[in-house]
């Protein structure tokens, strides 16, 4: 009586194993725009995205191309696979996602595809058809917004063709450069040249009979494809707690105070001093004054984080006169003490960051620790390295000031007290997973290497200073994440982000406005998704701050402060929701399908496929076979 118990327990277990673990697959497919290269220039081509989404998974992201890709394509599929679980609540790492690309074009160039490929992950992940009359063209920004791409007269005319009926662009591209080859023959010799004109997308359109339409992000866009509109948490207001307020007066009382003393001994050494080296001591005691001037101003209006930005260069300033002074005063002895102390300072603040724990409370903290770790550590590098090469003091170039060995120290020592004092907000809570904070990293890496990597075909390889600060700080997130710094890698890679597109921003717009509403509007809803879930974005909301302040006088600044605001936000919310949440779609008239379904609530498990159906009648001739040898013995 035993073997056969035995026999049909094993049958049992076996079809529970199988019936208990199966796979829910969908598949997407969308046309994307492309560009091909022939003799008279580039025309528009359709290119065909399939995006298939299988669950359960473990946030594994596959590319394939027919018949060629850029790298960049590759990162954007990433980047738009965790946008789009990012936006709809879902975890990232709960799913796997295969993305196939076919054109007729030779090479798929660029990011270009990228938030077509994100509408289509998330149409996969809510297990809803896209509209095939919609057919869009933009990078994806790791924020979520779309940004700018060229070619694009000839992807809509391309789409125009296949039967569009709405063709979405990036915001602020409604009016954009066409090049043309143009021949003339002349007798037997063929003169070409290149001509550019202007071309306005809405009217190119019209003429086409495709209604063209700026999007400034993808959300926006989601809602043309399925007329599903994603509700977002109301706009919360945005205000530091009074302990980080609190905790920021107490750093600029901290840095002018510094910045007082140091003017001081600066201006009693100005005696021993030639007139020449005097007045520019002076200088720079009284940029230092001027700075730590605003500062105050600051603080009494409110803007903290900003006010403790300026005490920052009114310090820098201060230190810059300081050790300039002493150098000119003792010589080489002053300059290399001071390096000691910095090295020194810098080794006791790695340990010091290093040996925090990963919490959901202090992540925020640790990140722009790091940040300005590897910030103050590239400038002890760049201080020894100039020191070596005999420039110790700031030399006047035809480009304005090249700094010498004690400015980059003097820079190098105030970066690190900053780190020192984001510590002091951090906040023991629970610990966030290696795994969880890996896979962020991850995806923001490959965000930074894709928009970096654009950025840098949009300058030809022309040198920019956005650009230097992007590889930099890409380059020392790759350090930080082969370490297994994973905070340092997600916090370093999101500045390398928002260099790089602001660096792209740059190139297409001259009125940056509207790059800058997009960005700002990602931010604040970043923001505020992660207040609604109980979470302080520290460094996000003084990113924000600091753009607001910087909106009018300097749009560059602002619109890469705002985007580090955004995926800082983002990147919190995710590490702080490993199993996603519920995300409320709602049908918006009058772009919404007669038969499309709307906001699924509970997942749908599909019933075993006919694979699993012949290893359960394969686990039941070795189960029989099992009980015939057990009956035998």
């Amino acid at each position: 009586m035993r073997r056969p118990i035995i026999l049909l327990l094993l049958l049992v277990l076996t079809a529970q194993i199988v019936i208990s673990s199966p796979q829910k697959v969908y598949q997407v497919t969308i046309s994307a725009p492309a560009v091909m290269q022939t003799e008279n220039g580039t025309v528009g081509v359709l290119s065909n995205l399939t995006v298939t989404v299988s669950y359960p998974g473990s946030g594994k992201v596959y590319f394939s191309a027919e018949p060629l890709t850029d790298v960049d394509t590759q990162g954007s599929a990433r980047v738009a696979a965790f946008v789009a679980c990012y936006l709809l609540g879902k975890d990232f790492g709960s799913y796997d996602f295969f993305y196939l690309m076919s054109s007729k074009s030779t090479i798929i160039g660029g990011p270009s595809a990228g938030a077509a490929m994100t509408v289509a992950t998330m149409a996969a992940l809510m297990e809803t058809q896209p509209r095939k009359d919609v057919v869009m063209t933009g990078m994806i920004n790791p924020d979520g917004t779309v940004g700018p791409v060229g070619g694009i007269p000839e992807k809509l005319r391309a789409a125009a063709e296949g039967g569009a009926k709405i063709f979405l662009i990036p915001a602020g591209q409604r009016v954009v450069t066409e090049s043309k080859v143009e021949r003339t023959t002349i007798g037997i010799i063929t003169i070409t040249r290149t001509v550019q004109s202007k071309v306005d997308l809405v009217e190119l359109g019209s003429k086409l009979g495709v209604n063209v339409i700026e999007v400034q992000d993808v959300a926006e866009a989601f809602k043309y494809f399925t007329g599903m509109k994603i509700e977002v948490p109301e706009i919360q207001k945005l205000e530091l707690p009074d302990y980080v307020k609190n905790a920021i007066s107490s750093w600029v009382k901290i840095y002018l105070s510094n910045a007082s003393s140091m003017n001081e001994k600066s201006t009693d050494l100005l005696s021993k001093l030639s007139s020449s080296q005097a007045s520019y001591i002076s200088y720079l005691v009284g940029e230092s004054e001027k700075y730590a001037k605003n500062a105050s101003d600051l603080m009494n209006k409110g803007f903290y984080y900003t006010a403790a930005s300026t005490a920052f260069q009114s310090a820098f300033y201060s230190e810059r006169a300081y050790e300039t002074a002493l150098y000119l005063t003792e010589g080489k002895s002053a300059f290399e003490r001071a390096f000691k102390e910095v090295n020194l300072s810098l080794d006791m603040l790695y340990k010091e960051i290093m040996s925090l724990k990963p919490s959901l409370e202090g992540i925020d903290v640790i990140s722009a620790a790091w940040i300005r770790y590897y910030d103050a550590r590239r400038n002890l590098e760049l201080s020894s390295s100039a020191y070596s090469n005999g420039l110790v003091l700031d030399r006047s170039t035809w480009s304005g000031i090249q700094y010498g060995a004690i400015s980059y120290l003097a820079y190098a020592k105030w970066r690190a007290i900053t780190a020192k004092t984001w510590l002091s907000l951090y906040r023991q809570g629970n610990v966030i997973s290696q795994i969880s904070l890996k896979s962020i990293a991850d995806v923001l890496i490959y965000g930074a290497e894709t928009s970096s990597s654009y950025a840098y075909t949009l300058y030809s390889g022309a040198s920019n200073y956005l650009l230097d600060e992007s590889q930099q700080r890409l380059s020392d997130a790759r350090d930080a994440y082969s370490a297994g710094n994973y905070i340092g890698a997600l916090g370093l890679s999101v500045e390398a982000i928002s260099d790089a597109t602001t660096a792209i921003h740059a190139v297409y717009y001259t009125d940056m406005s509207t790059a800058i509403s997009g960005v700002k509007k990602s931010a604040l809803t970043a923001i505020s998704r992660a207040k609604s879930g109980g979470i302080e974005p520290l460094l996000a909301m003084s990113y924000y701050e600091l753009a607001s302040y910087y909106e009018k006088s300097d749009p560059l600044t602002s619109l890469s402060l705002y985007e580090m605001s955004a995926v800082s936000a983002m990147s919190l919310e995710i590490a702080s929701r490993a199993k996603g949440y519920q995300v409320n779609l709602t049908p918006v008239a009058p772009i919404i399908p007669q038969n499309r379904t709307v906001n699924k609530t509970v997942e749908k498990i599909t019933a075993p496929s006919t694979s699993n159906y012949l290893l359960m009648a394969a686990c039941f001739l070795i189960g029989f076979m099992l009980g015939m040898l057990i009956r035998r013995k």
